[in-house]
């Protein structure tokens, strides 16, 4: 009785996961979005490798990283032009602030997979998106397990 109770309120906390995954409105396109979720996972995760040496607790290095982030000198090396990935950034790390911090916390040590659960499973932002066609950051995305490639096949798996 108690484990049926249980699989039924994981049930229901995957499903709230899911319906939630849905983008908060902007006006910019998913491989925008997408790029612009890599970079800032990739730029916070510059600032917390810096912030390392010291001994600060990590909540404190994460909502630190996260204020600098976003800064239009180190957003150059993306594929749009960096006053649109900072307008991008600054959306990740404003509208998506909560998830952002739950996902590096739990994944402190690991950009991949951080951009794994950000940017293909919370979001699904970049679900479908080919990288590759980039003509600056060719970069097709974390390689450690394998990302969904479109919703159809997403879909698929879940049924």
């Amino acid at each position: 009785m108690m484990l049926r109770l249980v699989v039924q309120l994981l049930t229901i906390a995957v499903l709230a996961a899911v319906v939630s995954c849905k983008l908060k409105p902007t006006n910019y396109g998913k491989e925008v979005l997408c790029e612009g979720c890599h970079a800032a996972i990739s730029e916070l995760n510059k600032f917390l490798e810096r912030s390392k040496k010291h001994n600060d607790p990590v909540d404190r290095r994460v909502n630190d990283a996260i204020k600098r982030a976003c800064v239009i000198d180190h957003l150059r090396a993306y594929e749009f032009s960096p006053p649109t990935m900072k307008k991008v950034c600054d959306y990740w790390t404003v509208d998506y602030k909560e998830e952002l911090i739950d996902v590096v916390k739990a994944h402190i040590d690991d950009k991949v997979e951080q951009e794994l659960q950000l940017c293909f499973e919370v979001t699904d932002v970049c679900v479908g998106v080919d990288r590759g066609q980039f003509r600056i950051n060719k970069y097709k995305g974390p390689r450690r397990r394998k990302a969904p490639k479109s919703d159809k096949n997403r879909k698929k798996t879940e049924l």
